[in-house]
């Protein structure tokens, strides 16, 4: 009976631990794009399906501001939190949910391709 009431009580603190796990914010700083109803943060080539919520609109009203065209990405600072995508739904492998807007900038983050045309 001690044996079982310890195994219970270990598996209760894991299962604990990986709740606040899950629901910790961090701060991601990466490139941000909404089209139509779709927006995606990509962070050091990695990319996260962000949920459609009144943050992410009010993250998409400020970044319109930086954009040249709808598809261009606006670097963005975010504290969020991330999550494992269902096995059922859509879209990139885990879910960012924005807690706090802390900055959108009009300069790019990371290294800026530039595509040349030439002519043959």
């Amino acid at each position: 009976m001690r044996k079982l009431v310890s195994l219970f009580f270990v598996l209760a603190l894991l299962a604990s631990c990986a709740e606040e796990q899950s629901t910790a914010t961090k701060t991601y700083k990466g490139n941000f794009l909404l089209f139509e109803d779709n927006a995606v943060l990509e962070v050091n080539e990695v990319m996260y399906t962000v949920t459609n919520d009144a943050m992410t609109q009010e993250l998409a009203t400020k970044a319109a501001n930086w954009q040249k065209t709808p598809y261009d990405m606006v670097p963005v600072t975010l504290e969020a939190v991330v999550k494992a995508k269902p096995a059922n739904a859509e879209g990139w492998d885990s879910i960012l949910t924005i807690k706090k807007i802390v900055e959108v900038s009009p300069t790019a983050v990371g290294p800026d391709i530039e595509i040349e045309e030439t002519k043959q």
